[in-house]
C-alpha cells in the first residue's frame, strides 16, 4: 500500500510526505490561515510587553 496521491495541478502521482510536486513543482503544503497570523502577532506583542516590563524592573532596582 503506497502513500501516493495525485497532484492538484498536474495529476502526477506524489508521495504524501512531499512538499512540492516533482513533476510541475506545485506547492503541496497547506497554507496557514489568518488565525495563525493573528495568534503569531498576539504572542509577539505579549513577548515584547513582558521584556519591556522586565527591563523597567531591572533598571529601577539598580537605582
Amino acid at each position: 500500500m503506497s502513500n501516493l496521491y495525485p497532484c492538484p495541478e498536474c495529476n502526477h502521482s506524489v508521495a504524501a510526505s512531499a512538499t512540492s510536486c516533482p513533476n510541475c513543482g506545485a506547492n503541496l503544503e497547506e497554507e496557514q490561515g489568518i488565525v495563525f497570523y493573528i495568534v503569531k502577532i498576539i504572542i509577539t506583542i505579549a513577548v515584547i510587553l513582558v521584556l519591556g516590563r522586565v527591563i523597567m524592573y531591572v533598571s529601577e532596582s539598580l537605582r
